[in-house]
């Protein structure tokens, strides 16, 4: 399907990204997963569990793109990761990334429904970015074509004017200010 397509090559630019050297100021402690087609959202917890077991890193970030599932009036359940095998909630979630013990944990959430997944979960150093607007969906690529140039600081095509300064304001001499960073995907999603 588009869609899986769509996911395969959000993996081969993520994975392009943490390869390349030149982004970060310290490639060499860097730890990176990219995992694709997990089907079980088991599965991806279990990944977490052992992450929070073998890592404390200081920034931890978590990309999730696939598909959310919205809020069910009928069973109070609140928005979820949707995977093939089964939905996962923030109160599945939090408590595995805080495991985790990072000074700073960022969840980047690419999938329809994202705003309302961690509506009313959080813990200390948790910043939450959904892809998706107030009408609750989004276009395919704000992986590949937001996230990972804005990281790459080279996304004018997506800003409202070309070779937008804002693009360079979060990087300084190699190192991501987070803050910024969150202020500048936020621009991005507002004229997207």
């Amino acid at each position: 399907s588009s869609f899986s397509a769509t996911l395969a090559r959000d993996c081969a630019a993520m994975r392009g990204l943490l390869a390349d050297s030149t982004v970060f100021d310290r490639p060499g402690r860097l730890h990176a997963l990219v995992l694709d087609n997990v089907v079980s959202g088991h599965s991806m917890l279990d990944v977490v569990a052992s992450l929070a077991l073998l890592y404390r890193p200081r920034l931890l970030m978590f990309l999730y793109t696939g598909h959310g599932s919205a809020p069910s009036a009928a069973s109070a359940a609140p928005a979820a990761l949707r995977f093939q095998h089964g939905l996962v909630g923030a109160v599945q979630l939090a408590p595995l990334l805080r495991a985790c013990r990072a000074r700073t944990t960022l969840v980047l959430l690419d999938c329809c429904y994202s705003t309302g997944i961690f509506h009313n979960v959080g813990f200390p150093g948790l910043a939450v970015v959904p892809a998706c607007g107030e009408n609750q969906w989004v276009a395919p690529g704000f992986t590949r074509k937001i996230l990972v140039p804005v990281l790459r600081g080279v996304c004018p095509q997506h800003c409202a004017t070309p070779a937008c300064a804002k693009c360079q304001q979060f990087a300084t001499a190699g190192r991501v200010s987070l803050w910024p960073l969150l202020e500048h995907l936020r621009h991005h999603l507002s004229v997207s």
